[in-house]
């Protein structure tokens, strides 16, 4: 399957578009992507959702405006969507909970590997680090005040958390949100991007939780790693 690949900046929000170049019925998703990755670094997750009827619109982190005005923009934007599926990753998780609580029209969050709120913590020689990657200090104050949030409190969003078991057990902080499905990957990576086997374990998932909330009974559709790596290759020639 060919991908069209258009990059262009949204008001502040710098935005990958991905989409079939042939199909013309798909569904729009917005993945929030996570702290320090690329939307480059998404092309296999893309392609997946791709091929099963779905064009991505990636926003990847701007580190030239801070967190709350980001996630003002990423607002807007979400508003402006016609499908108002959001799919979120790691560190960006919580920040856009928040920002999309005040939508009065049903819209899907689908957040995957999910980090601690315990997680960010400052070194003895005052370097700041989220889940391990390291951040500027005033991201890591903004991002802060997000995770202490009580999200206890009952979201207007429909909520699914992709996550494996050991961070299921470690997500105390939202076990009791309300609006709330979990669905736990039993298999246990550092890094899910280093293990396609995972990956599309994750990717799987995601494409089920689109296609309820959408009320398609679509088959989902396996893509070969191989076909991906082929249509990265031809993506990057072009």
């Amino acid at each position: 399957m060919q991908i069209l690949i258009k990059n262009e900046k949204i008001n502040n929000l710098k935005v990958t578009s991905f989409q079939a170049a042939e199909q013309s019925d798909q569904k729009e998703i917005i993945l929030v992507s996570d702290y320090g990755r690329t939307s480059k670094s998404y092309f296999d997750f893309a392609y997946y959702l791709i091929c099963n009827g779905y064009n991505i619109k990636c926003i990847e982190y701007n580190n030239s405006i801070n967190l709350d005005s980001e996630m003002s923009e990423i607002e807007k934007f979400v508003r402006s969507s016609e499908t108002k599926i959001v799919v979120v990753d790691g560190i960006s998780i919580f920040p856009t909970i928040i920002c999309t609580n005040n939508f009065d029209g049903p819209i899907k969050l689908i957040c995957f590997n999910p980090v601690k709120t315990d997680s960010a913590f400052v070194n003895k020689n005052n370097n700041y680090f989220i889940n391990g990657c390291a951040v500027t200090r005033e991201y890591f104050n903004e991002w802060k005040k997000y995770s202490e949030v009580d999200f206890t409190v009952n979201k207007k969003a429909d909520i699914t958390f992709i996550c494996n078991s050991n961070d299921f057990e470690n997500l105390n902080k939202i076990k009791n949100m309300k609006n709330t499905k979990y669905i736990t990957i039993n298999r246990n990576s550092d890094n899910i991007y280093k293990n396609p086997v995972v990956a599309f374990e994750y990717y799987s998932a995601i494409v089920d939780e689109c296609n309820n909330f959408l009320n398609k009974n679509n088959k989902r559709i396996i893509p070969t790693y191989m076909e991906i790596i082929s249509e990265f290759d031809k993506s990057r020639r072009s």
